[in-house]
């Protein structure tokens, strides 16, 4: 993974350096010709990408002995026969613009690139190999080897007075077939293939790549098509001048996707280990800091523009492209952020997203496009790809970072690879405490009810604190266990005393007016059976008196610490949707009592400070219900006295450093759980105070 910046940087230069060297020596027309023309090279790129090499990845480990060398040399096949057919289009545009009279520049270039196509696909064929087999070294030496061939057939084609397009690309095509041809003979021989397996291999690359190369060829017209509209609304050469800034731009792409290479696989380890939770966690911060390092280098480019163009392009019509510079510096910082976010939407996989979003962008930008290049010229045209990919970025962002993972889907995620083998059992004791409880009770029982299944006993304890309104009437007919509560006990003392009764494996909070969903605790107990740790905290859903959803909050992250949590002013854990170890519990002495309104705050925050280790589970499992009832909502004296003791027992001791960390925790959380920041503030508002 380490050597794919140096890979990719290598091919970023050649490249770059080929199209100084067109502008250069064969003028703007011929640049413009080249940037309009390699557009057709990436998207016969991206095809093989999509349905060769990313599958191979995917099933070349999954094969062994005969079977790999077929399906090896069955993937090669795949490869020529592809290029073959690229090759074919490219020579039937050569034809029809030879035949129309088109510009002699653009359509030389498409025959050009009918003989160097199938050679390039090789060269990006032979580095995805090596990727694959975790041979990166190989991969580094492929492309420096068609690198330095290029970097001097170029020397010869500028010492004999031949340098135009056309033979640009038969020289890209020369050293990708001398640096291939090597690589087949050294490092891809003894590979075998027939003819049904050829078919056969191809159907399957097919079917696991038709969304990602749908994606990927409609999003490669984000940047290409505007190029195009450039050349179509102004004219070559102006569109050349677009090009060639979006190169300079261009050139932290590398960076990018090293770290692309290196998330990719770390987002589907956490997502198997840890759950989304954590997955979106990490690309969270992904996002965040490749966006802001690429934000900076936005600015230092517009800062300098005129000296980085002169310098490398000799040309004063590149004067003054400082705001288009920055556009496009903010339109790379962008698709960096959503290349990131990519990696968590493959690793829960969900390549459907990676599509809906891609659609978004394009059509937007094509739709912005035409006018505002009429309008403002280059800076339109690049005002139309920011607005085409926030679109999309905020799309697939708010679906990836809000969208819930359904119960289904989250048992795949976490079920044993043994199915045969049987689950062990787990008990788990639900505690709800009542006082006048009549108007929820109901749907509450029913839905811990429905939850035993043959490897969940639960255990419902109800303690009525003495209701008039016929509480106690409802819970005739369902398997309770009523423990007696003295009248006037503080709801604090109640909970106490349902956990010191409580005899499950795992003992969680339910209040009266909240219930599970269905298949929670089966989820539940299944991590708990696989991770054997006795803190688990859950994804909970939030909903009005109607059961209507106001948003998400997702499970506490492993790396919150107490001292973050008790700057927050309130628990972040749901109790719903907290699961507790008894051992545990009476371990740590249970709830401290004086902490009449924010016991679970303390409790919790006391196990971030002794780092003891959680689990998650990635999906809802709880309804918190809000409404007038609350007791979590009457935040009195006695509330606020609570979290300033939890802030200065665990909080550090500077009033500027808890201040600071308390409003990085509530931007993370409002940034993590959109929908549910949004009715969270909106009540804060309405209520008149921002506090807590």
């Amino acid at each position: 993974a380490s050597s794919l910046p140096a890979d990719q940087t290598s091919v970023s230069l050649v490249r770059f350096i080929t199209a100084i060297m067109i502008q250069r020596c064969a003028g703007k027309l011929e640049a413009g010709n080249y940037v309009l023309s390699f557009g057709f090279l990436l998207i016969a790129i991206c095809v093989q990408d999509a349905l060769v090499s990313a599958p191979f990845n995917l099933f070349h480990s999954q094969e062994t002995g005969e079977n790999k060398r077929r399906y090896h040399g069955s993937v090669l096949v795949q490869v020529v026969l592809l290029g073959l057919l690229t090759s074919f289009c490219f020579g039937v545009a050569w034809w029809i613009g030879k035949y129309f009279g088109s510009s002699w520049g653009l359509n030389s270039a498409l025959g050009a690139l009918a003989v160097a196509t199938p050679f390039v696909l090789l060269r990006e064929f032979a580095r995805r190999v090596e990727f694959a087999r975790l041979r990166p070294g190989i991969a580094l030496c492929v492309d420096a080897a068609s690198g330095l061939l290029q970097l001097l057939f170029l020397w010869f084609l500028y010492r004999w007075d031949l340098f135009q397009v056309m033979g640009v690309y038969l020289a890209t095509g020369a050293s990708c077939a001398i640096a291939t041809f090597v690589w087949l003979l050294v490092a891809y021989r003894g590979n075998d293939f027939h003819s049904k397996s050829v078919a056969k291999e191809f159907h399957r690359h097919w079917i696991v790549g038709r969304l990602p190369f749908l994606a990927l060829l409609v999003g490669l017209l984000h940047l290409q098509s505007v190029v195009w509209i450039v050349g179509w609304l102004i004219d070559p050469a102006t569109a050349g001048i677009f090009g060639y800034c979006n190169y300079i731009i261009f050139l932290v792409n590398p960076v990018a996707l090293g770290v692309c290479n290196s998330l990719f696989p770390l987002a589907v380890q956490t997502f198997r280990q840890s759950g989304i939770s954590q997955v979106r966690n990490l690309i969270g911060v992904a996002m965040t800091g490749m966006g802001i390092a690429i934000c900076l280098f936005a600015i230092v480019v517009y800062c300098f523009s005129d000296l980085i163009l002169l310098t490398v392009m000799k040309d004063t019509s590149y004067e003054g492209r400082g705001l288009l510079m920055f556009l496009l510096g903010i339109n790379m910082a962008l698709s960096v952020v959503n290349m990131m976010n990519d990696q968590g939407v493959w690793a829960i996989e969900r390549p459907q997203w990676l599509l809906r979003s891609t659609l978004l962008t394009v059509g937007l930008t094509l739709l912005c496009a035409i006018p505002l290049t009429q309008q403002f010229g280059l800076i339109g045209a690049a005002m139309s790809l920011i607005l085409g990919r926030v679109v999309g970025v905020t799309y697939q962002s708010a679906l990836f970072f809000t969208s819930s993972m359904t119960l289904p889907k989250a048992k795949q995620t976490i079920v044993s690879t043994e199915p045969e083998r049987k689950r062990q059992h787990t008990k788990i004791s639900v505690v709800t405490p009542t006082l006048n409880a009549a108007r929820f009770l109901s749907t509450c029982l029913e839905s811990v009810q429905s939850q035993t299944t043959e490897s969940v006993e639960v255990q419902h304890l109800i303690l009525d604190g003495g209701s008039s309104d016929g509480t106690l009437a409802l819970t005739s007919g369902y398997p309770v266990t009523l423990v007696p509560r003295q009248p006037g006990m503080s709801l604090v003392d109640a909970i106490c005393l349902g956990f010191d009764e409580a005899d499950g494996d795992l003992i969680v909070f339910l209040g009266a007016d909240d219930l599970f969903l269905p298949g929670a605790l089966d989820a539940v107990a299944q991590t708990y059976q696989r991770e054997q740790r006795d803190i688990l905290f859950c994804r909970t859903r939030w909903v009005d008196d109607e059961l209507k959803s106001l948003g998400e909050l997702a499970p506490t992250p492993r790396w919150l610490s107490a001292r973050a949590h008790a700057t927050l002013g309130w628990c972040y854990m749901a109790a719903s949707a907290t699961f507790i170890g008894a051992e545990l519990y009476r371990k740590l002495g249970g709830f401290d009592r004086s902490y009449l309104k924010s016991s679970d705050y303390e409790f919790y925050t006391r196990i971030l400070e002794m780092k003891i280790p959680f689990s998650t589970v990635n999906c809802p499992v709880s309804l918190y219900r809000r409404h007038d009832g609350n007791e979590s909502l009457k935040r009195d004296s006695s509330y606020w006295r609570d979290c300033r003791k939890v802030l200065e027992t665990f909080a550090p001791k500077r009033p500027f450093v808890n201040g600071l960390l308390g409003w990085m925790l509530k931007g993370w959380i409002y940034a993590r759980n959109p929908k549910w920041s949004y009715h969270q503030l909106t009540r804060k508002l309405r209520s008149g105070t921002l506090r807590g």
